[in-house]
């Protein structure tokens, strides 16, 4: 694994950036996000593992999984766009003061999953690439799969969330893919 520029290491936070993932890791806790997540391959509980074990970490109190999946719409307006999927006349509170044209919805929830509790924010947005002026409409689809643990010092719980990586991609993709039109 090759650190890229943009690692920072100091005694709070580190930060490791590499070509497949980025793990932030602070007193009590580290978060893995993917940085092609499209990719299905697990290093990264080969690296976690490496480095929980050069390190001697202990004290983990959570470990946490990200992905940020998006929808690209250029057809429809984000308003339009978000209406269509989030919008219920049934929920008094958008029927009563987001019923403008310009009203834009979104969905927070959250669930147990597996050994995870999985937070989602689903929220319309504007995305624009680096050095490309040009905005695309977007439905963002941030997923949080969080693991709380128990024994600060049972570092093979750990492993065994981090061996179920791909189980916990596939189910982020399996819910963006239910609004892919």
């Amino acid at each position: 694994m090759k650190l890229l520029n943009g690692s920072l290491f100091d005694f709070q936070i580190s930060q490791l950036i590499t070509e497949k993932f980025n793990i932030v890791i602070n007193f009590n806790q580290i978060i893995i996000t993917a940085t092609k997540p499209e990719i299905s391959e697990n290093k990264i509980a080969e690296v976690i593992s490496l480095l929980i074990n050069a390190a001697n970490l202990q004290n983990i109190i959570a470990v946490g999984f990200n992905f940020h999946w998006y929808l690209k719409e250029e057809s429809k307006s984000l308003e339009v766009l978000s209406k269509e999927l989030f919008y219920s006349s049934s929920i008094d509170l958008f029927s009563s003061f987001f019923s403008d044209e310009n009203s834009m919805f979104g969905v927070y929830a959250s669930t147990d999953f597996k050994n995870s509790h999985l937070k989602l924010d689903v929220k319309p947005n504007k995305f624009q690439e680096i050095n490309n002026p040009v905005q695309h409409n977007i439905i963002n689809f941030a997923y949080n799969f969080h693991f709380d643990i128990k024994d600060k010092n049972d570092n093979a719980l750990i492993l065994t969330y981090l061996q179920e990586y791909i189980l916990y991609k596939k189910r982020s993709e399996e819910i963006t893919t239910k609004y892919s039109k």
